[in-house]
């Protein structure tokens, strides 16, 4: 179902020295249980809906249909990878490639909560005699939890009118402007304005040449993809393209990023690896003309791209069909 996601990074990381995300050499202190505990009460109901299904799964366990006992499986293995308990710390400390990649263990707490609602969900409709005063209890629950969600973006407000600071500053995170300026562009209808005012730059996954010895990737990708705005960007023919006034023999650097098999046109002529120069995390200097310049940039996927696209459509089609057909044959039965 993900083929289409993993299989394109597998084939970019094999075709480039592709720069990994950050190492959280603190990930055991991330987790649930740890300095992510909010996930927990946010919203409190969510930690009433926890307790509670628990409570049913332990009690009732031997009495759950088997895809029922795999389903709450399934969602207890995502519990758990996102708490503490889980040695991640242990891993990332011993290179486990795995583990460094995850970063921060709450983030499976995601498809857990997913899960928790559709087993909630699976479990209520058993109490057929109760489902007025479940229903009304659910909506309690939801509403408890717009109410807290309310009170918490107020206090937050108020905490930033008083301190002055609509941002707070944290690690790699730009911020142009002072609390005035920043709350103005909030309040404007051209919401661009903010996105230039306060900037978190994620190299991630960018290509690298060369050597990055004690350079800040997040400087070097700030530096010349966010604040390089000579150019400006549009789409044409579903390429990108780049277009730029300047002097003859004009060097600029471009805030685009080139990977192996990218395709640069400039000014109607195709351009070799020779023609250009690469920054360390691949934004390509290239020589104007005179006057107007061009660049379109394409990128030569593999031709097993497009069974990757379609194979997700497939497998759902698939999937679609089986449930038609059991459908179909149980009502034969019936």
């Amino acid at each position: 179902m993900t083929v289409n996601v993993w299989g394109v990074l597998l084939y970019l990381r094999d075709a480039n020295h592709l720069l990994d995300p950050f190492i959280n050499r603190e990930i055991g202190k991330n987790g649930i249980d740890g300095t992510a505990r909010y996930w927990l009460y946010t919203p409190i109901s969510l930690m009433v809906l926890l307790i509670l299904q628990f409570i049913y799964a332990i009690v009732n366990w031997k009495k759950l249909a088997r895809w029922k006992r795999i389903l709450h499986f399934i969602y207890f293995v995502f519990f758990f990878l996102s708490t503490g308990l889980f040695p991640w710390q242990y891993l990332v400390e011993n290179g486990n490639t795995f583990a460094e990649l995850i970063q921060f263990p709450f983030r499976f707490f995601v498809p857990a909560t997913i899960l928790l609602l559709a087993i909630t969900g699976l479990t209520v409709t058993r109490f057929v005699n109760w489902r007025k005063s479940i229903a009304v209890l659910l909506f309690t629950f939801a509403g408890v939890g717009l109410i807290q969600n309310i009170m918490d973006t107020t206090d937050r407000v108020k905490s930033a009118a008083q301190d002055g600071e609509l941002i707070s500053i944290v690690k790699h995170t730009y911020v142009e402007g002072d609390y005035q300026t920043i709350s103005l562009t909030m309040n404007d209808s051209d919401l661009s304005q903010f996105l230039n005012l306060v900037v978190k730059p994620t190299p991630d996954y960018v290509p690298i040449y060369g050597t990055i010895g004690k350079q800040n990737t997040y400087d070097l990708y700030y530096e010349n993809i966010v604040t390089n705005q000579r150019t400006e960007k549009l789409i044409e023919d579903n390429y990108l393209v780049l277009t730029w006034q300047a002097d003859e023999g004009e060097e600029l650097n471009l805030p685009i990023v080139v990977y192996k098999d990218s395709i640069l046109t400039l000014n109607g002529k195709e351009l070799d690896k020779d023609d250009y120069n690469l920054s360390t995390i691949g934004t390509p200097t290239v020589s104007s003309q005179e006057g107007k310049n061009k660049l379109e940039l394409r990128y030569q996927e593999p031709e097993w791209l497009f069974v990757a696209i379609f194979a997700p459509l497939i497998v759902l089609g698939i999937i679609g069909l089986q449930w038609i057909y059991i459908k179909v044959k149980t009502q034969k039965v019936a």
